[in-house]
């Protein structure tokens, strides 16, 4: 496989870990009471954030996990605690409830949701730094870093574009049901969180998969 094979396919396989499109209705859900414009701001933060993190895992990830001494696993469970919190206030809040969707948000502002929880752990989480991780491990070669950072900064646009479409997704659902998204993706972050924990968890203890399966 050459050089461009491998750049597509780990822009395609980068694309399938973010996922943007699967994550459109976690973003709307957790943007509901913003206005249009402030949602269009948030979707390019999310982006740029996003790409932020590409771009520093691609060039001293490594070397700055091995620093902290931190490991995969354990952004797993950081992230699967963050994303449970998270899904746990979507699930219980209250329609055209202020102060609900405030506590939503307790850890973010209007900006700052994009970084945490949208851009980190949501898109580039502990997955989309692995992937980096490994497929720089297998070509740490100088060009290899700069054709990925190439790839990170193409999909960091991408997934901008894909966010950019909240808003008539937004306009079409209504009040009514970017409240019943609100509640069903609530579930799914808990699930996803879950998820996250018991994976973290499992490599950070081997000795709880025989316990697990």
């Amino acid at each position: 496989m050459d050089h461009q094979q491998l750049l597509v396919a780990f822009f395609v396989t980068m694309f399938a870990i973010t996922n943007p499109f699967g994550n459109l209705g976690i973003f709307i859900a957790l943007t509901a009471d913003k206005t249009v414009p402030e949602q269009r701001k948030i979707a390019v933060r999310t982006a740029v954030a996003c790409c932020i993190i590409f771009l520093t895992v691609t060039w001293v990830g490594e070397l700055l996990l091995k620093f902290l001494g931190v490991t995969v696993p354990a952004f797993e469970v950081a992230g699967g605690i963050v994303i449970l919190l998270i899904g746990l206030h979507m699930l219980q809040s209250k329609p055209g409830s202020a102060s609900a969707s405030n506590d939503a948000h307790s850890t973010a502002s209007k900006s700052s949701v994009a970084v945490v929880p949208l851009a980190m752990p949501i898109i580039a989480g502990p997955g989309a730094i692995s992937t980096i991780l490994v497929d720089l491990h297998q070509f740490p070669s100088l060009m290899a870093k700069v054709w990925v950072s190439v790839c990170d900064i193409f999909l960091a646009v991408a997934i901008m574009i894909v966010l950019l479409f909240a808003a008539p997704i937004r306009k079409f659902l209504g009040t009514s049901g970017i409240s019943i998204m609100v509640r069903i993706m609530g579930l799914i972050l808990m699930a996803m969180a879950m998820q996250m924990l018991t994976r973290g968890l499992v490599d950070l203890l081997p000795g709880l998969a025989g316990t697990v399966s």
